[in-house]
């Protein structure tokens, strides 16, 4: 006799018709076939030799499964029932034959619910694990069913214990994310990292052979690469730095200069106001000179008096030579403070050329920063389109689809347990967009938004990015 290698819920091949098993016994199995088979049975006894398990593609729900029905057929939807047979046809929807113990009745895949609860947490979440009278921060490293109740894997955050706890000795805690940046031979990786166990974001800038590795040029591009910032050279910014270096030092050379003439030109203020006070001085003189010699004219008769006077004479004519000497002096100072005057003058001219040099330089500058801001505004505008795993809110409850169930079956079924008919998030709500395509009739791009526990389907006008 064949030893049993069958149990309940088996899908078996019996000849070249299609079975799944109801009981087992010593020597053989009790089959439903999924038609009545060629002599018009539905239910059949079969010895282990002639049953055969058959390969099928996977189905939700399995033989024997407790879900919620919806159907309304024979009692009002939301009953619990037991899955008694599974119509597991390639060319017709996924549908299970369901009932209560008494009667049994027909009931389509997306007619059924799990009646298991769904995790209130996810991998990778930060929460406190209470452990009697102690509590412990942790990180959930998994997540698993078990007899109906989700179980967490949790490893405590300083790394020296863990365990699998339930539910209720849980309690959330806030994200922390933190950015890696290493090297890797000649390849340079950042990271965008959530609890320090899940990597969110990955940017990698690589060296060329031909260039030197510089960890600090390369960590800044690949962190501007993971921020979604704009590239901006390392060499561009220093040549920048002298450019404004060399215009500082032109502008306190041109101050330097100034001030020269400036100073120079109050000198040769003072030397011409000394010109005019010795010329004004000589101008005295003369009228007295002038005086004493008309004097002499009317004194001519009077030879007493005579030769004091020519001595006089002399006298003033003696202070005359050398007053003329020290204008002649002034005079030659003057001229060669002139030409002193003319020098510094041509080199302020050169300072003005070259400080008009250095403003067409500035304009130039002006205008590259003008160009960097455009791009950076152009990048900014590209980082405005919403992406998958971007934190949203909501800011037009009522485009809600939430109706569209083929939608979510066929972009995020994972999560189509957290979605539910006739719910609406409120304007305001912040969530994470987990999916991310278009509507297939009107073409209209849609988004996947969990929010706490549910999953909204949204259209991509009804959310905008939240700053944080």
């Amino acid at each position: 006799m064949q030893k049993p290698n069958f149990k309940f819920g088996d899908r078996v091949k019996v000849y070249d018709e299609i079975a799944t098993v109801l009981s087992v016994h010593y020597n053989g199995c009790e089959v439903r076939f999924d038609k009545p088979n060629k002599y018009g049975f539905t239910d059949y006894f079969v010895f282990y030799k002639n049953l055969k398990k058959v390969e099928e593609k996977e189905m939700k729900y399995k033989v024997g499964q407790k879900v919620i029905d919806n159907t309304g057929q024979f009692f009002e939807k939301g009953i619990k029932a037991r899955i008694v047979h599974v119509y597991n046809d390639p060319k017709a929807p996924p549908s299970y034959m369901v009932g209560d113990g008494i009667v049994s009745w027909y009931a389509r895949e997306d007619e059924l619910s799990p009646i298991f609860p769904v995790p209130k947490y996810r991998k990778y979440d930060r929460v406190n694990w209470f452990e009697g009278f102690s509590v412990y921060p942790s990180i959930i490293m998994d997540v698993r069913t078990v007899d109906g109740s989700p179980l967490y894997h949790i490893v405590t955050e300083n790394q020296n214990r863990e365990s699998d706890v339930l539910e209720d000795k849980l309690d959330r805690l806030p994200d922390k994310f933190e950015v890696n940046i290493h090297r890797d031979n000649n390849k340079t990786i950042a990271q965008f990292i959530r609890n320090g166990a899940e990597v969110m974001r990955e940017e990698v800038t690589k060296c060329h052979p031909d260039d030197e590795y510089d960890f600090e040029i390369d960590s800044d591009i690949a962190y501007s690469r993971l921020m979604r910032f704009p590239e901006v050279s390392k060499a561009v910014k220093k040549e920048n730095e002298k450019l404004k270096a060399d215009l500082e030092q032109a502008r306190a050379d041109a101050d330097y200069y100034a001030k020269q003439a400036r100073d120079k030109s109050k000198i040769l203020d003072d030397v011409l106001k000394s010109n005019e006070e010795i010329s004004k001085g000589y101008e005295e003189l003369s009228e007295k000179y002038n005086e004493m010699e008309e004097k002499v004219r009317e004194y001519d008769g009077i030879r007493s008096n005579n030769a004091d006077m020519i001595n006089r004479n002399a006298d003033l004519e003696e202070q005359l030579s050398k007053q003329k000497e020290i204008n002649k002096e002034l005079v030659d100072e003057h001229a060669e403070l002139i030409r002193d005057y003319a020098h510094k003058s041509d080199l302020l001219a050169e300072l003005e050329e070259q400080v008009d040099k250095q403003k067409e330089i500035n304009k130039e500058l002006v205008g590259e920063n003008e160009k960097l801001k455009a791009e950076i505004e152009k990048l900014k505008a590209c980082n405005k389109e919403i992406k998958v795993c971007d934190t949203v809110e909501i800011v037009n409850s009522k485009d809600c689809y939430s109706l569209y169930e083929e939608w979510i079956d066929k972009y995020l079924p994972k999560f189509a347990n957290q979605w539910n008919e006739f719910h609406d998030p409120k304007n305001g709500d912040i969530g994470i967009v987990m999916a991310k395509a278009k509507h297939h009739r009107s073409g209209e791009m849609l988004c996947a938004v969990l929010i706490g526990e549910k999953v909204y389907i949204m259209g991509e006008r009804s959310i905008k990015l939240h700053n944080n």
